[in-house]
């Protein structure tokens, strides 16, 4: 490989590294519920990771991007994580691309056994 391309690669790895995310705070137009051409909402592609914070109370839901997280639920807020693209303006749990691989897995088993 020549020395050009290998250069181009590494110019290129922080940005296949990065996550689109949308980036709101609660009461802002657009975040809850989400919309993602609310006024309130942006996007940011600094990190590796989008993070959606439900409080469960009157102070809403947080959408935004984080370097690391970590899922988790209490009584009184859960954390949502999730590493594509703009995955976390999602109402569900399980976002499409999971749906996807998971019907084209079971299609896949599903053929094989025939």
């Amino acid at each position: 490989m020549n020395s050009l391309a290998i250069v181009s690669l590494l110019a290129l790895l922080p940005v296949c590294l990065t996550t689109n995310c949308y980036v709101c705070n609660p009461g802002s137009s657009g975040c809850d519920p989400f919309s993602s051409g609310g006024a309130g909402v942006s996007t940011t592609s600094l990190y590796t990771n989008c993070y959606k914070v439900t409080t469960g109370s009157a102070s809403g839901t947080y959408r935004g991007g984080s370097s690391a997280c970590s899922a988790s639920s209490g009584s009184s807020a859960s954390l949502f994580c999730c590493s594509t693209d703009y995955c976390n303006g999602a109402t569900g749990k399980y976002q499409p691309s999971f749906l996807l691989g998971l019907a084209l897995a079971a299609l896949f088993f599903e053929h094989r056994r025939l």
